[in-house]
């Protein structure tokens, strides 16, 4: 191996069972989380009748839609259907909720 591919080389050092239970952990919306999706939903929608980027952005920072978005990459990264399905369940749940939020 190469200079090149040793500085570069990102499988060293990575704990990929950890990793695993981490994402697949954290994909469901549940609880708090649903909540906070709430209330970014409804953030962003002042912003966006207000015509205030910052308001976006920051309901976007607040937004828990990362971890099924999380969960739906690294399922495809993996190869793995069931967390695939999974992910993409709690992310149409989340998008939902979230315009169903929006709506109202």
């Amino acid at each position: 191996m190469n200079w090149i591919q040793r500085i570069f080389n990102i499988r060293t050092g990575t704990d990929y069972d950890k990793t695993h239970a981490a994402v697949t952990e954290n994909i469901g919306i549940k609880g708090a989380n649903v909540w906070l999706m709430i209330c970014s939903a409804l953030l962003a929608s002042i912003g966006l009748d207000t015509n205030s980027t910052a308001v976006i952005i920051g309901a976007m920072l607040i937004s828990p839609l990362m971890s099924p978005i999380l969960g739906v990459g690294y399922s495809i990264g993996v190869h793995d259907k069931e967390i695939f399905l999974r992910a993409v369940r709690n992310l149409a749940y989340a998008t939902f909720f979230s315009l169903l939020t929006a709506f109202f």
